[in-house]
């Protein structure tokens, strides 16, 4: 019986990222230093905070050299960040199955990051741009031209 609470205890604390493995069936409570500052605005965001959209941040676009064309359009993976675009983007490509590093295509300091980053997305999914197979959130088949000219029009309101 002892087996099958251990093995379910640990099933969950998995599954449910609820706590921090320590290795060996040990874990811990998550900590401040475990949360990054983008998941704090997200989910800020999320509950209804309107001064959390107000951040200044960036707007970053990315994919893999395996999968990038020079003018068609190709998977790109839109996202925002209150800190270094690269740590975000690092942190988004962690634990996935791609054997390749990502390239940063775009990045555009923007006053409202959230709602920016809505507009865009907003913008790319009425040009049904949105993929609904893409293995993560955020990902459309657009070309960087694209994309450009949406954050340039979306900077300019």
């Amino acid at each position: 019986m002892s087996s099958i609470v251990r093995f379910y205890v640990n099933f969950l604390a998995k599954g449910l990222n609820l706590y921090q493995s320590m290795g060996k069936g040990y874990f811990r409570a998550h900590s401040e230093a475990d949360i990054s500052e983008d998941t704090l605005v997200d989910e800020a965001m999320e509950n209804g905070d309107e001064d959390a959209g107000e951040f200044e941040g960036w707007i970053y676009a990315f994919s893999f050299p395996s999968i990038t064309h020079p003018s068609d359009p190709f998977p790109i993976k839109v996202g925002k960040t209150v800190g270094k675009v690269e740590d975000r983007v690092a942190e988004q490509v962690r634990g996935s199955a791609s054997f390749e590093q990502p390239i940063i295509l775009g990045r555009w300091r923007v006053k409202r990051v959230g709602p920016t980053e809505l507009a865009i997305h907003n913008i790319l999914k009425a040009r049904n741009k949105w993929r609904d197979t893409a293995p993560g959130r955020e990902w459309f088949n657009a070309s960087l031209t694209e994309i450009e000219s949406i954050v340039a029009f979306v900077k300019s309101e």
